[in-house]
C-alpha cells in the first residue's frame, strides 16, 4: 500500500470507505502509547468528527470506542 498522508482529513476518507470494507488498520492516537489493531468505522451519531473503533489488539484493550478523528497521530491499513 502506497504511504498516506497523515493528515484528520486522509483519516476521515479512509475510515468513511472502510465502512464497507471491514479492513482492520494499526492506530495511534496522540498521547497514548499503544498502537490498537481494529476495525474503524464513521460514527454517525457523533458527527463528521467522530468514529466507532472496534478494538482486535491487544487483547487487554479489546472492545468499542469511540474516539475523535483528530486524536489520531498515526493510521496504518494492516
Amino acid at each position: 500500500m502506497a504511504a498516506i498522508e497523515q493528515t484528520p482529513q486522509n483519516f476521515y476518507h479512509l475510515i468513511a470507505h472502510n465502512v464497507q470494507k471491514g479492513d482492520a488498520y494499526a492506530i495511534k492516537f496522540k498521547n497514548d502509547p499503544v498502537v490498537y489493531v481494529g476495525v474503524p468505522v464513521l460514527d454517525r451519531t457523533g458527527g463528521d468528527n467522530e468514529f466507532t473503533f472496534q478494538i482486535m489488539e491487544p487483547k487487554e484493550k479489546k472492545g468499542v470506542v469511540v474516539r475523535p478523528i483528530d486524536s489520531i497521530e498515526l493510521m496504518k491499513e494492516q
